[in-house]
């Protein structure tokens, strides 16, 4: 009983699979239509940001002059974690948008900044993204040298070294148009396929001649070609 359950639905599977196949001109075509107009949507409404990087060098030299030792590397280390956190600060980051005048807020502007530290290093890298190019470039080395000035004389610490200024900031899509369209073409492909298996398989109608057996229970003796009407009017 379990065995001729089992071959019924792999008969039914097999021929959802079929009815697949034979549709896949429709699947195709109307997956590519719709990956062509998701392209194009994301292309026009999606919005752009530019990325720019800087990096600056923290370590605390003021007790000893010009020569370092190993407890101003290990200070100097101490206070990278410190400068990581204050960096996004509203101290530095409300400072920036005044120096610059930009129209927006702290919230927005912290979204923007990325801050980070290569391990057993004393070198702070700040990103920022933005969606203008010359704000971009602007608003990280407003950061840096309120960092490097203004947060180092309030810490009252050595004045961290700018290694690296705002480089031309290169150009982003949020999310891209080609990723978008590929993600649709495989969503609509892959739900068109499934309706059509579905329906297949749902449909109790007889449309195969194994359907005569195993619904009417009657044996199949031979099969008579189909001849369309206008075909046998013109014979008689």
């Amino acid at each position: 009983m379990d065995n001729g359950n089992t071959d019924e639905i792999q008969i039914d599977l097999l021929r959802a699979l079929k009815a697949v196949i034979r549709k896949w001109p429709f699947i195709l075509c109307v997956a590519c239509i719709s990956s062509c107009i998701a392209y194009v949507y994301y292309q026009k409404t999606n919005s752009l940001y530019y990325t720019s990087y800087g990096k600056i060098y923290v370590i605390d030299k003021e007790r000893s002059g010009i020569t370092l030792s190993i407890e101003d590397l290990d200070i100097g280390s101490q206070l990278v974690e410190d400068y990581k956190e204050l960096i996004k600060s509203r101290f530095v980051l409300e400072r920036v948008i005044k120096k610059l005048n930009l129209d927006i807020t702290y919230e927005d502007l912290l979204e923007c900044v990325n801050v980070e530290s290569p391990i057993d290093t004393r070198i702070i890298e700040i990103e920022v993204n933005y969606g203008d190019r010359v704000h971009t470039q602007h608003i990280l080395n407003a950061i840096e040298y309120v960092t490097s000035n203004e947060l180092a004389d309030m810490l009252g610490t050595e004045h961290p070294t700018i290694l690296e200024k705002a480089c031309e900031p290169k150009v982003h899509y949020k999310s891209s148009p080609v990723v978008k369209g590929v993600e649709v073409f495989l969503i609509f492909a892959f739900l068109l396929s499934g309706t059509i298996a579905f329906a297949d398989i749902v449909n109790s109608k007889i449309r195969y001649r194994e359907d005569v057996t195993k619904i009417l229970k009657v044996d199949l003796l031979g099969t008579v070609s189909y001849v369309p009407s206008k075909i046998y009017k013109k014979v008689k």
